[in-house]
């Protein structure tokens, strides 16, 4: 008998530990349950407060470029696609500024008809894709730099686009003159000649690495020009920021006359005399040229040596300057002095200004925007 209760209480034991296991596992599963429903309800109310927050705070525009809009969005995806080594060196306001530029230029490049064609876009890819060692690598690049193909292909169109536009525009009517040339030459003749180099031979390279300074120049002033005639707001973070505006200075070193503004072919014309003996006019005469050539597009421009009747800004030496030339020197100085300049016949200065080249050339500069405006 002993033997037989002790067996019903060791049955009566496991009975009651199945018991509480059995109970463990309901509790375990309701806890499980609770928590599975409390996550769900967390998801979709993130859900809910996400699409009422963005129906509250809508994207917001931070430019307007002609009433092209530039969004937040569309501002922090392209500063996104940004490689980090640049991001270290241009700020999102900056970026900004850039994406407007960009704008601009295509807006100008769809007014002037320039269109890009599937086949120039694909030969584009296909350079890409050739400098890459493997598919998978260019697949990698297009990773790295937070775009797909195709976003990559509306940024060669664009691109192709804005080429077309300065090459037709600038780039094309820029002409480096052979003194421009031969003053560089001489300018670096120590690097030349301790490489061996004549000055027949270095022409060509000479000529488009002044081609490429000038045309970065040029490039700018056209981007301002295309600015004037814009109507482009840029917005701060908050209500109470106000549109940043840049007032232009006032012309300084130059009188102004009374008539007409001369000009020849419907572009401004901008005159320079000076005299190859003379200290004054040799000092200036190369940032004079190089501004010529930057506003090559919509002026006419003459440098007149009158001791050897040259035009520095062409490629042929003239051996005399024309009378009229003559004529409007006289002039506008009785004296016949120089360095003289005249520009558009409406601004007239005898003599350097400025202690600085930097100086003159933005004078020159403020004056040359007042008569192209």
């Amino acid at each position: 008998m002993p033997e037989k209760n002790e067996e019903k209480n060791k049955k009566d034991q496991d009975s009651s530990k199945d018991s509480k296991k059995k109970k463990s596992k309901k509790v375990k599963k309701s806890i499980i349950k609770k928590i599975t429903t409390i996550i769900i309800l967390i998801a979709i109310l993130a859900v809910v407060l996400y699409f009422a927050f963005r129906t509250l705070r809508p994207e917001q525009t931070v430019a307007t470029v002609n009433d092209e809009v530039i969004t937040n969005q569309e501002l922090d995806q392209k500063y996104s696609q940004l490689p980090d080594q640049y991001k270290l060196f241009i700020t999102k306001d900056a970026f900004l500024d850039q994406i407007i530029n960009v704008k601009l230029l295509l807006q100008e490049a769809k007014k002037q008809g320039i269109a890009v064609s599937e086949i120039e876009i694909e030969s584009e890819v296909n350079l890409i894709r050739e400098s890459s060692p493997t598919d998978e690598a260019f697949e990698e690049a297009l990773k790295q730099q937070n775009i797909n193909l195709e976003q990559l292909k509306e940024q060669l169109r664009e691109q192709l686009m804005i080429n077309k536009l300065l090459n037709i525009t600038v780039i094309s009517k820029i002409e480096i003159s052979e003194s421009q040339i031969k003053s560089y030459y001489q300018t670096n003749e120590e690097y030349f000649k301790e490489n061996d180099i004549s000055y027949i031979a270095a022409k060509d390279q000479i000529k488009q690495i002044l081609l490429s300074d000038i045309s970065g120049n040029s490039i700018e002033l056209y981007i301002n020009q295309l600015k004037s005639n814009a109507v482009i707001t840029k917005k701060g973070d908050t209500p109470e920021e106000k549109e940043e505006t840049v007032e232009p200075k006032d012309v300084d070193t130059f009188e102004e006359k009374e008539g007409p503004i001369c000009k020849k072919d419907g572009k401004v014309i901008v005159r320079f005399f000076s005299t190859t003996s003379n200290s004054a006019s040799n000092w200036i005469s190369d940032t004079f040229d190089d501004l010529a050539a930057q506003y090559g597009r919509d002026i006419v421009a003459y440098h007149w040596q009158l001791d050897t009747g040259d035009n520095t800004l062409t490629s042929t030496v003239e051996k005399g300057i024309p009378r009229e030339e003559v004529e409007i020197f006289q002039e506008y100085n009785p004296k016949n002095t120089v360095p003289t300049y005249v520009f558009g016949c409406k601004y007239v200065r005898i003599g350097n200004a400025y202690d600085s080249l930097e100086d003159e050339e933005a004078e020159f500069k403020r004056v040359i925007e007042q008569l192209v405006v």
